[in-house]
């Protein structure tokens, strides 16, 4: 990916940390959406994937992110 990278915007450690639980795919997928300012169809034709599969792995990327900034705030 050539461009600005969304690790390049994060100034919170366990933001950043949970990034690097993402999967490439999902983090790719993220910095589309966030940096590139992408709707899931673009994504999708961009990744030749269906609206559809991005949409999941998406929401999927969000929720591992949620979940280990949940995580790591309470321990």
């Amino acid at each position: 990916m050539v461009g600005p990278h969304i690790d390049d915007f994060i100034g919170d450690p366990i933001l950043y940390q949970s990034l690097h639980t993402l999967t490439s795919k999902e983090k790719e997928i993220i910095n589309l959406a966030y940096i590139n300012n992408l709707s899931d169809v673009q994504i999708g034709k961009i990744l030749n994937k269906s609206q559809q599969a991005v949409s999941k792995m998406h929401k999927k990327a969000l929720k591992k992110i949620y979940d280990y900034m949940t995580k790591e705030k309470y321990t």
